[in-house]
């Protein structure tokens, strides 16, 4: 017999090389502001599959380059501004902010020749976010205070009614220059896309319009937070972070059949209801109604532009009709705050502290007796309540809180420190404990923080005055 000859070896197949990622470049022009930095922040993070996002862009203030920015230009430098639109995938503009530097991309773009370079395949995308002060105009106005009768019922708006669109007196360019970019100046450009997307009022992260109804909040300046107006009326909001989104979902996407987008969360809230959930978390739920002209006083004060106050007196009804196209639809799963500000708004608060770095203040002076005082010429310095005073925090000597407390008539753990009080004994430790908690939890301790002088004495009393 022959013997069975060895089986041939198996080629070992060298090993698939990894496609390296796909460079894709976003051009954003103020990548230090509201928009931008939220923008940025989201690209750079969350990029698709197989792809790396380069972030290039302009500053408002060269000081404030974010970390994940990869290209600078200043925007005074045209020759390298234009190389970097001509560079870049997607081009997104503030048209609310930086209408002229729009259209001068935009024309920059038009002008591009594909003939004169072939090795450029690149589909160009620009995108210019706008406001809802184009919608100004079809705002429907509030009936007076005191009348009879249900509101009148908001026609709802979309993108479909971009004709229809009537402006602020004092933004009729914008439109001008939304058209523009919808009409591509009229000149047909294959290679390049353009959409205009008009946000709801904006929220979230550090605030915007919001700002100073979450800053006055936060430091207890303003008791009951005003509210222009009766405040009942609608006003079409987003969150930031979902902007960004859209923003994203229509660069990546590129829709064919329609090139404009009215993009709104999917709340159907009023300014008074808005106003109230501010103050309800930070501060006590007090509003208070006032007029136009107070308001615009109160925004001085603030320092806050007075642009502010128009979002806030809008009253529209709007629909994020073409929102299923690009995964924002009333089941999409993108959506980060689809049902609104209101049903959020611990979230967000939380979300303006951490952006404005408002950490509370929690300190603890504790030691041997005496050593929490020094003698001076005018008499004992209480180391702590100083220190309290300097920074600003609310002060808490246990004993006197649970006195101070006991002196409420309506509060029931008054009525049961009075009791052990009349019964000639002090406080006992779980008031004084129930005492220091409920304090805690006012709002300017939550916001600003405190100082604890002396108590709790024991890790014990900690863990139960803490509750861990």
């Amino acid at each position: 017999e022959m013997p069975a000859k060895p089986a041939a070896a198996k080629k070992e197949e060298p090993p698939k090389k990894e496609e390296p990622p796909k460079q894709f470049k976003i051009f954003i022009y103020e990548l230090d502001s509201y928009l931008g930095k939220v923008l940025g922040e989201r690209a750079k993070s969350h990029a698709a599959e197989g792809e790396q996002p380069i972030i290039a862009g302009c500053l408002q203030d060269p000081r404030n380059r974010p970390t994940w920015a990869d290209e600078v230009i200043r925007g005074d430098d045209l020759l390298a501004l234009k190389k970097a639109l001509l560079s870049s995938d997607v081009i997104v503009y503030d048209l609310s902010s930086s209408p002229r530097e729009a259209t001068s991309a935009l024309k920059v773009l038009l002008k591009y020749d594909y003939a004169e370079n072939p090795e450029d395949e690149t589909e160009k995308v620009l995108i210019g976010v706008s406001s809802l002060l184009s919608w100004s105009g079809n705002s429907s106005p509030l009936p007076p205070d005191g009348s009879e009768g249900t509101p009148l019922e908001l026609p709802v708006l979309s993108a479909v009614n971009l004709e229809d669109r009537k402006p602020h007196p004092n933004y009729k360019a914008q439109v001008t220059v939304e058209n523009l970019v919808i009409n591509k100046g009229n000149i047909k450009k294959d290679k390049l896309k353009t959409y205009v997307i008009w946000s709801g009022v904006l929220y979230g992260c550090g605030e915007g319009v919001l700002h100073s109804l979450f800053r006055c909040s936060w430091t207890g300046s303003h008791k009951a937070l005003p509210v222009v107006g009766s405040g009942k009326n609608k006003v079409p909001m987003i969150h930031i972070s979902d902007l960004s989104g859209v923003v994203l979902a229509v660069a990546h996407k590129r829709p064919t059949e329609f090139n404009t987008f009215v993009a709104v969360d999917h709340a159907d809230t009023t300014l008074l209801q808005v106003v109230t959930s501010i103050s309800t978390v930070l501060q006590e739920g007090e509003v208070r109604t006032c007029s136009r002209d107070e308001y615009l006083a109160f925004m001085t004060e603030q320092e806050e532009p007075h642009l502010h106050s128009i979002y806030l007196q809008l009253n529209l009804k709007m629909n994020f009709a073409r929102g299923d196209a690009i995964g924002y639809g009333p089941e999409g799963e993108a959506w980060r705050y689809k049902t609104g500000l209101v049903d959020s708004i611990s979230k967000v608060v939380d979300e303006y502290r951490t952006w404005r770095s408002l950490q509370p203040m929690r300190v603890l002076f504790f030691g041997p007796p005496a050593s929490g005082w020094v003698a001076t010429s005018e008499g004992r310095l209480v180391l702590s309540r100083d220190f309290a005073e300097e920074y600003q925090v609310t002060y808490i000597d246990p004993q006197a809180v649970a006195e101070e407390y006991a002196k409420v008539e309506s509060l029931e753990l008054g009525q049961r420190i009075r009791e052990a009080l009349e019964a000639g004994g002090a406080v006992p430790p779980e008031l004084v404990r129930e005492a220091v908690q409920r304090r805690l939890q006012t709002p300017r301790c939550r916001n600003q923080g405190w100082v604890l002088d002396g108590y709790p004495a024991t890790r014990e009393e900690a863990e139960l005055l803490f509750d861990v």
